[in-house]
């Protein structure tokens, strides 16, 4: 039994009634994790630990966890509250970030998987808290359930299931979503015409080396003192509630205005959801900004927003456009308009050194691995024409580079490699995208049988050994 004011509250899950009860009997397990300690560090420090270590990442966590704590006040709004999506290659820290986000609010909670668990554990994580994050992971639009990806959509307004009342067939109530989500998982989630992106605040995560010491140093600061307990710091933040819920509809709306008018006088483009989700962030850091030294100012904030907006508004519009500019690679290399050797070239290896800023980093493989080297900025314009000769307008090289460049297919730029016109017998050095072929899934090795050739010469000349195994061949 608790005290505060007037009140007194009492909480079943600290009782030691059930602390002889059996785990698979205990029907509190779930909310201990919900536990107030009082924190080591202040909340500036945290948020300057978790910028140094998910870096730009951090324009999104940092404001997410403002949001949670009042997604009651957010979703008065507009009746929605944006899920917080994070996508990428397996071990490039997404589910780290999401884990760093959950441990402020519980005490090292484990992530709902989506690959396994049961409808009725999957319903209660949902409708279980008030304004806290759920962490969700593994979402895959290929493995995910159903019913269970429509929920998901629908939390996004708050809609719950309708389930049986006190064990009445004529009673039912509505589980209402009252927390925030927090997605994890390795492919970007296409489904229902985008519908998960939309709602969301996207995080395109990918591994990365040579981490510095200090990198190092306070990410492994940072998960410490999450398994101590880092509950406290949220008093921090809940203290100024009032102003959030006095304050955030119009700072809401007048930020709404400001990122629309800014990104319709630079003539792009951009997704109304898209647009509010990423405003319920930047009005966030608006108010917070003048209680807290944060991370980034809200002049660089505004920036960011608008890019994101962008980005993802395009991706969401043209979410077909990298597969169609494939597809037109290959038509254009079946029609001659584009030629192997002098446009883009395919070769086998096992490292390959890329472009890392001003300096240069080498990428190493398990095993040679078939790799595009593209001349990107020569094949555009024979794209672009094509599309236009077919009634289609082409996307502009500079948002095609930002799409591949998101992909997990690429790999980097080589900033010389050799290329050759084998019409002329000319070859010279150029810059690159390379990409890792068999992921791309396309077609574009026209000479595959050269392999072949060689062991034809070889049974035609007896002097010739070859030892013709199909795990030696490069194909």
């Amino acid at each position: 039994m608790v005290r505060v004011g007037d009140y007194h509250f009492f909480s079943p899950a600290s009782s030691k009634i059930y602390e002889d009860y059996r785990k698979e009997d205990d029907q509190f397990e779930n909310d201990r994790y919900l536990e107030y300690l009082s924190a080591p560090i202040r909340f500036e420090q945290w948020a300057d630990m978790f910028k140094k270590v998910y870096e730009d990442h951090a324009y999104a966590g940092i404001p997410f966890v403002f949001l949670t704590l009042f997604r009651d006040v957010v979703f008065k709004v507009d009746n929605n509250c944006p899920f917080l999506y994070a996508y990428g290659q397996s071990k490039s820290g997404k589910s780290k970030f999401a884990e760093s986000i959950s441990n402020l609010f519980f005490r090292e909670m484990p992530a709902f998987n989506l690959n396994s668990g049961t409808d009725f554990a999957f319903a209660n994580r949902l409708a279980r808290f008030r304004n806290c994050p759920v962490f969700f992971n593994e979402f895959d639009d290929n493995v995910v359930k159903d019913e269970w990806f429509q929920a998901l959509k629908g939390a996004y307004d708050g809609e719950g299931r309708e389930r049986g009342k006190g064990g009445s067939k004529r009673k039912t109530e509505i589980q209402r979503i009252n927390s925030t989500l927090i997605l994890a998982g390795q492919y970007l989630s296409t489904k229902d015409d985008n519908s998960v992106l939309s709602r969301s605040i996207m995080r395109p995560f990918k591994i990365k080396r040579n981490r510095s010491e200090e990198q190092t140093r306070t990410y492994n600061e940072l998960k410490k003192l999450e398994k101590e307990g880092l509950g406290g710091i949220l008093t921090e933040i809940l203290a100024h509630r009032e102003v959030v819920e006095k304050t955030y509809y119009q700072e809401f709306n007048e930020v709404f205005k400001e990122l629309g008018k800014i990104i319709r006088s630079q003539d792009d483009y951009y997704d109304e959801r898209v647009l509010r989700n990423y405003s319920a962030l930047t009005t966030m850091v608006k108010i917070f900004g003048s209680f807290f030294s944060l991370p980034f100012t809200i002049a660089d904030y505004k920036k960011w927003a608008i890019h994101e907006i962008v980005n993802l508004s395009s991706m969401i519009n043209d979410n077909d456009v990298l597969s169609d500019f494939w597809n037109i690679v290959e038509t254009l290399l079946d029609q001659g308009e584009i030629s192997e050797g002098l446009y883009f070239k395919i070769d086998y290896r096992a490292s390959v050194k890329v472009l890392k800023g001003s300096q240069t980093d080498v990428v190493h493989f398990n095993k040679p691995k078939a790799l595009l080297f593209l001349r990107l900025k020569n094949v555009h314009p024979i794209y672009a024409s094509f599309k236009r000769r077919t009634g289609g307008h082409p996307i502009d090289l500079t948002s095609l580079t930002s799409y591949l460049k998101d992909r997990s297919s690429f790999i980097g730029v080589v900033n010389s490699e050799r290329f050759e016109d084998r019409a002329t017998g000319r070859s010279f050095p150029t810059s690159a995208f390379v990409f890792d072929l068999n992921e791309l899934g396309i077609a574009l090795d026209r000479e595959s049988m050269a392999p072949v050739t060689t062991i034809e010469k070889a049974n035609e000349d007896p002097e010739i050994e070859f030892d013709n195994k199909d795990e030696d061949l490069p194909f």
